[in-house]
């Protein structure tokens, strides 16, 4: 995922959210350093992420590329 991808929150965590189907824009990334239980560290992506009017720092399994199929009728209908 990059900079400027649609999101959404993935499934396994939308139970937990008040609007499960929200969805936002990647505005920034960055990686964190998490550490598992055999006490090894490696580099993880770490998603800045805008829905609505709130800005949220995710991890990439908390989250899924936002996927809807639309025609070309539709997208001539959005456009105007």
């Amino acid at each position: 995922m990059k900079i400027g991808d649609l999101v959404q929150i993935s499934d396994p965590y939308k139970p937990l959210c008040a609007d499960p189907e929200v969805i936002g824009i990647i505005v920034g990334e960055s990686s964190v350093l998490k550490t598992d239980h055999g006490q090894r560290q490696k580099r993880v992506p770490y998603y800045r992420i805008m829905f609505k009017n709130d800005y949220v720092w995710l991890y990439r399994s908390n989250i899924q590329p936002f996927v809807e199929n639309r025609t070309k009728n539709d997208l001539d209908n959005i456009a105007g």
